[in-house]
């Protein structure tokens, strides 16, 4: 029994915690981290909507369930970073390198991914609906069960992917 109490007291700060974060993140000036080395932060389940973050190194960065719909992620390094369930709607990703990232259960829609480098990447069941791919590389990704209706999608390498159950590729 007291064990259980120790637990829900340690839960109950640990969300305090973490509300505490977003409030602090979403007073910050964001813009300053343009071109910035922001390397293996954790940054999930924070709202960073229309946040520039244009060329910044973020390998490994955890982004999970993370807001950063309207960012400006063009040019990043995103390798190894962990996006899953992040909502990425309308984020320009144009020219970012996503090799090994987590995008699974990201969403994607009217995204712009155009030359967008996402080898081994994985993003199952993310949706790509009205996204921009156009001559970005998918080669070795899990693209299984993705949503790619209305997206746009020219030159856009596939070589080795999973595609299995994606829908709106025919």
């Amino acid at each position: 029994m007291a064990d259980e109490q120790a637990i829900d007291r340690l839960n109950d700060e640990y969300e305090r915690f973490q509300k505490y974060l977003q409030e602090c993140a979403q007073k910050f000036d964001w813009g300053s981290f343009q071109d910035q080395d922001l390397s293996e932060l954790d940054l999930s389940r924070l709202d960073l909507s229309g946040i520039n973050l244009s060329g910044a190194n973020l390998q490994r960065v955890d982004f999970s369930q993370s807001d950063l719909s309207y960012a400006n992620l063009s040019q990043t390094d995103l390798s190894g970073a962990d996006l899953s369930g992040a909502d990425l709607s309308e984020a320009n990703l144009s020219g970012a390198n996503l090799t090994q990232a987590d995008l699974s259960s990201a969403d994607l829609n009217l995204a712009d991914l155009t030359r967008a480098m996402a080898k081994k990447a994985d993003l199952s069941y993310a949706d790509l609906s009205q996204a921009d791919v156009s001559h970005a590389d998918f080669s070795e990704a899990d693209l299984s069960d993705v949503d790619f209706s209305e997206a746009t999608r020219e030159e856009t390498n596939f070589t080795d992917a999973d595609l299995s159950g994606s829908i709106g590729l025919e």
